[in-house]
């Protein structure tokens, strides 16, 4: 094994940091861009003035920065959507307890797995995710977004054979699809690291 003079290990160091830092932006980018895919509420109806179940944070009340709605739905769909509506300002750490009510009152979604992992990933509960993606994906194997996530949050946390199964599960799932691409893209990027031939 050749021996490193200090200015390559530097070298080696800056490299490594700036790999993880674009992984880390370009994969943020995505889920921040795609979001994860929603089914249409059926419109509640308005009863004399009350404000309908599953409103979420006024336009005002964004721009201001007030706090979130109260997570007083029990309505799985309804939490996940005002998580998903905090998740999108950067605001994970107040999304996750609307997601965690969320998975309580619907256990077996994959799509609350993958959100509240994804949530939890960003805001520094890496272990805690990994564990909450897995169970998961034993919930609905067939769920291609969780493994995507399962698979870059591994990457993150330098778990790169585990990043590996994860991304080539996701993308034999569906390879022509934008999570199949992108898991695609991720897998390139593993073989590209150092160390990773």
């Amino acid at each position: 094994m050749p021996k490193l003079t200090a200015s390559q290990w530097a070298l080696f160091v800056v490299f490594q940091i700036f790999f993880g830092l674009v992984v880390f932006a370009v994969t943020r980018d995505y889920y921040l861009r795609e979001g994860p895919p929603r089914a249409p509420e059926a419109s509640a109806p308005v009863m004399s003035g009350a404000v309908p179940p599953g409103t979420s944070v006024a336009p005002a009340a964004r721009e201001f920065g007030l706090a979130p709605p109260a997570a007083d739905s029990n309505d799985p769909q309804v939490l996940v959507r005002q998580g998903d509506d905090l998740f999108g300002q950067g605001r994970y750490k107040d999304a996750i307890p609307l997601y965690e009510k969320a998975l309580a009152l619907s256990p077996d979604d994959a799509l609350i797995y993958n959100d509240l992992g994804l949530a939890l990933h960003y805001t520094g509960e890496s272990q805690r995710a990994v564990k909450l993606l897995n169970q998961g994906t034993t919930k609905q194997p067939d769920y291609q977004r969780i493994w995507l996530t399962l698979g870059f949050v591994q990457m993150e946390n330098g778990n790169n054979e585990a990043a590996r199964t994860a991304l080539t599960k996701a993308q034999s799932l569906d390879p022509k699809n934008s999570i199949g691409q992108e898991a695609a893209r991720l897998l390139g990027s593993l073989k590209q690291a150092p160390g990773n031939g």
